[in-house]
């Protein structure tokens, strides 16, 4: 007799264009720069246990003219960044 443990299936992780979007609503004051408090509420959002810390995490890969903010131009870093993490839902939190 074989006893076979079911564990339940993961949650599939949100796609490149689900976290695009996540970004860019968090994006409070529509200027198309995502300051640190707009990171970490995203970051918050997405679950993330400590987003102070991921967000920091999230600057120094995706802040490449090191001003502080996300721009349009630099999204795709963050992208990449959160996507690596296989963040699975988000929250109105």
């Amino acid at each position: 007799m074989t006893i076979v443990k079911s564990f339940p299936a993961q949650p599939k992780a949100l796609s490149k264009e689900q976290l695009r979007q996540h970004f860019l609503a968090c994006d409070a004051d529509h200027n198309e720069l995502l300051t640190r408090a707009e990171l970490k509420q995203a970051f918050r959002k997405l679950g993330a246990m400590i987003p102070g810390f991921r967000t920091w995490e999230a600057l120094r890969c995706a802040d490449a003219n090191n001003d502080g903010c996300v721009s349009r131009e630099e999204l795709e870093a963050l992208i990449d960044f959160a996507y690596k993490r296989q963040y699975t839902s988000m929250s109105d939190k």
